[in-house]
């Protein structure tokens, strides 16, 4: 299928600070008159007049496509359904607006808060349809990761697409590279416990390359085990065990892929 992609606004960007909550969106939104439609896997609410409502079913091909994608991925049996409520700006749940988000996760309830509107998309599109939803569908059906860099990356690369309009880049190996040859990309020991000193903008496209490099290069069994065992205490010797070499030999293998990389196609699902 031929997809064409839009780069994400700036704003779209902060949908990245708050991709997982706690709360469920039954708790958190003001009422809306939800009209309600339903795909195979996935249930959607969406408000009268809305662009969502114009474009349902395009958002609901998209989002099944993706669907299928994480399942084949993750090697993994998952029925849902998801429930993802899609607001536009003005409608935005206090979820959403507290966080600073324009998508949220809730694993505990299966759902997802996503913003639709003729600015930003945060579900409905390919190169950001399938981030929330891995992070629902990881944590049910393998557990929820506690190392950002693994959850994070894992749900970057399910899309392997990064756009904003800061540059003309959407390649994960390119976004690596551009940060390595300014001297600012962050060590993998860094994204793993000072996650959060650092910019969404930054951390999410570098981890995504991360978590792409050593899921192609050894494979997603490794990938799988690392994910549902490390934490921030055993990562290191648990890397050494899993891959046979220290996170920082794997580190330095990574490094040498973003900057022999050469092959910018798009994988899309």
């Amino acid at each position: 299928m031929n997809r064409i992609y839009h780069a994400l606004s700036l704003s779209l960007l902060l949908w990245f600070s708050a991709c997982t909550a706690i709360i469920s969106p039954d708790e958190t939104s003001e009422q809306h008159d939800w009209l309600q439609k339903e795909s195979p896997h996935i249930t959607y609410f969406y408000l009268p007049g809305s662009l969502a409502e114009k474009d349902i079913d395009y958002i609901m091909k998209i989002q099944e496509l993706a669907f299928d994608h994480i399942l084949k991925k993750l090697d993994v049996h998952y029925s849902g359904p998801i429930r993802i409520y899609i607001y536009n700006e003005q409608t935005a749940s206090r979820a959403l607006v507290k966080a600073g988000a324009t998508g949220i996760a809730h694993p505990e309830t299966e759902s997802v808060e996503a913003i639709y509107s003729s600015n930003l998309k945060s579900i409905g599109r390919d190169g950001v349809a399938a981030h929330e939803m891995t992070h629902v569908i990881a944590s049910v059906t393998l557990m929820p990761s506690h190392v950002k860099i693994l959850s994070e990356g894992l749900a970057v690369y399910m899309d392997d697409y990064w756009g904003n309009n800061l540059h003309d880049i959407t390649d994960l190996y390119v976004w690596a590279d551009l940060y390595l040859n300014n001297s600012e990309l962050p060590t993998i020991n860094n994204l793993i416990h000072h996650w959060d000193d650092y910019e969404s903008y930054m951390t999410y496209p570098v981890s995504g390359s991360f978590v792409k490099y050593i899921y192609e290069k050894y494979g997603y069994d490794k990938f799988r085990n690392l994910y549902i065992h490390a934490d921030k205490h055993n990562i290191d010797e648990l890397t050494a065990d899993i891959y046979g070499i220290p996170l920082d030999s794997l580190e330095s293998q990574w490094h040498h892929k973003i900057v022999s990389y050469t092959d910018h196609n798009i994988r899309f699902y």
